[in-house]
């Protein structure tokens, strides 16, 4: 048996370690999972890359000074806090302040609404760095707030309704994380892994 999974399920996490035990083949993407269990790889972002990434947008977007509102979401979630602490580290040194930085909930009626309180507490920041999955609510924020075309998203991944925002200006980057490719290649890496022994590296960076 072989088993492909998104690490960021932590909640299955006892169940892949009795398949693990059993001798079956785990490989993790997107996400890595608990440490303790013995995968045969992680498909993935660099862990702070797209943090940093997002930096690089952020500083081009203001022009190399402002202020940035940080919006991360589940800290228990691994991606949440590694993108964050690569987004603080791609802005060392430049001339952008985070004007706030707050815990959002994975809902999208809850990002709305710190999206709203982060905007009124922080009225002079030019751009919001999201590290959760909600973007639309984000933008629906921005523009309930009346700050559509003075302040603008760093987002993460692609869909029509995020393009669209893009060509509205209400999100200024949105970072691509090969989503085809990520469900995809993990799938040849492991059949590779069984059938023709090929051994894998720890850690398979997928493209940014």
């Amino acid at each position: 048996g072989r088993i492909v999974f998104p690490g960021f399920l932590g909640g299955a996490n006892k169940e892949f370690k009795e398949a693990a035990s059993k001798g079956i083949k785990l490989m993790a993407y997107n996400c890595d999972c608990a440490k303790e269990i013995p995968r045969v790889a992680c498909l993935r972002p660099d862990p702070k890359e797209p943090g940093i990434l997002a930096a690089k947008a952020t500083d081009k977007k203001l022009n190399g000074s402002g202020k940035v509102i940080m919006l991360v979401g589940d800290k228990s979630v691994g991606v949440n806090v590694e993108r964050s602490e690569g987004f603080k580290s791609g802005l060392a040194g430049k001339n952008i302040s985070i004007g706030a930085e707050m815990t959002v909930p994975d809902t999208d009626e809850g990002v709305y609404k710190m999206a709203r309180t982060a905007l009124t507490s922080c009225p002079d920041a030019k751009v919001i760095f999201l590290t959760n999955g909600f973007p639309l609510s984000v933008c629906k924020a921005i523009k309930d707030s009346g700050k559509a075309g003075s302040v603008s998203l760093v987002c993460f991944d692609h869909n029509p309704e995020i393009f669209e925002e893009i060509k509205r200006g209400t999100i200024c980057a949105a970072i691509g994380q090969d989503a085809f490719g990520q469900g995809h290649d993990p799938i040849i890496w492991l059949y590779n892994n069984i059938v023709a022994k090929d051994k894998l590296d720890n850690f398979i960076p997928c493209r940014l």
